[in-house]
């Protein structure tokens, strides 16, 4: 942490991502968002308060020599250059209730959970026709309550090491509803650590979602739960229910290894031919 005096007060300011706050990591992730046109005065003065933990009132009796202002604004350089690792927090609390975010690397997320959420993704993301309310169902399926017999849970051997409650399609659309009203900054940093985390899973099982030069089948995003019914018939992991509840990437390590043998048997059939 910078130690930062102005004045006669002492202030303490993070230098990276893993020193931020919270509150600051929302405010971080969202500016991080926007464009390079769109950082006025005001965008950067948001930047530079939160970065310094001043609230309003403290903020507007500040006042900042124009040196200063321009050493401020380079030594936050970072929190456009450099990527949040893990989570951006363990949990946030909503209405009363408090939601835990998933282990980075979907380490603790369900085949099932990745499939919906990438379905999510492509419905907010799409190009032409975005759906904005998908983000909050997407919050929703991955961000949930503790569970209520965490300690039976845990003394089972179903226990898996995810401490939220099961995902549940019904109860998940139900929230997305009030999740209408959730802060954005919550928002937005959920979505950017979904971002990152699918970027790494898709780049680690690449050659399962290599390019090809025919349109796919679905348009949707359904793809990926037809990767789950083409898992579920080979039986490795029970029913197709049963393959939803399996970890995702030991799901999709499986399907790899299929990938992986299929190619050597058709490398090894041409050097023979």
């Amino acid at each position: 942490m910078l130690e930062i005096t102005l004045g006669r007060r002492r202030l303490q300011a993070p230098e990276n991502w893993e020193e931020c706050s919270p509150e600051q990591v929302k405010t971080f992730l969202l500016i991080h968002r926007a464009p390079i046109e769109e950082r006025s005065r005001a965008f950067w003065e948001k930047l530079v308060q939160t970065w310094l933990g001043l609230n309003d009132k403290q903020w507007k009796k500040l006042v900042l020599s124009f040196q200063q202002w321009l050493t401020f604004k380079e030594m936050l350089t970072w929190v456009f250059e450099d990527e949040l690792k893990g989570q951006p927090f363990d949990y946030f609390d909503f209405e009363g209730v408090r939601y835990l975010l998933p282990e980075d690397e979907f380490a603790n997320t369900s085949a099932l959970e990745v499939a919906v959420g990438n379905m999510l993704f492509t419905e907010f993301a799409h190009p032409t026709e975005p759906d904005l309310s998908a983000l909050d169902l997407l919050v929703a399926t991955f961000c949930r309550p503790q569970r209520d017999d965490l300690y039976t849970f845990f003394q089972s051997a179903d226990w898996n090491g995810d401490n939220r409650e099961p995902y549940n399609q019904a109860r998940a659309n139900e929230r997305a509803k009030t999740f209408a009203a959730l802060d954005i900054g919550i928002k937005v940093s959920f979505l950017t650590y979904f971002e990152k985390m699918n970027r790494a899973f898709l780049d680690e099982f690449s050659e399962l979602f290599g390019k090809s030069e025919s349109e796919p089948r679905y348009q949707d995003g359904m793809g990926w739960m037809m990767m789950l019914k083409n898992t579920a018939k080979q039986g490795i992991f029970g029913n197709f229910e049963q393959t939803c509840n399996q970890p995702a990437r030991t799901v999709w390590a499986f399907m790899l290894d299929d990938v992986l043998d299929q190619k050597a048997i058709e490398a090894e059939r041409e050097k023979q031919e």
